[in-house]
């Protein structure tokens, strides 16, 4: 497999959890709060087909690469997440 298909799959997982994390964070606060308003945001609902596509994009990641691999650089979220 091409090594830039790769490189920016990483990127792009990176970046889609990123944004599921920020956009859950913003159903649960602000005129949301609650567990009820936060089941009433679109925030939620978009955060979580963020995660579903980043998880989807870490299941093909490691088809072609092994774990030991894709876990520890799928970590660079983090980074990404605290300058959201």
């Amino acid at each position: 497999m091409n090594s830039f298909v790769i490189v920016t799959a990483f990127v792009v997982m990176a970046f889609v959890s990123s944004f599921a994390s920020y956009f859950l964070k913003m159903s649960s606060s602000g005129k949301h709060s609650g567990k009820l308003g936060m089941l009433l945001s679109p925030f939620f609902y978009l955060g979580g087909v963020l995660y579903v596509i980043a998880a989807g994009i870490n299941i093909y990641l490691l088809q072609y690469l092994p774990m030991a691999i894709v876990m520890p650089l799928g970590s660079t979220t983090y980074i990404v997440t605290m300058f959201l």
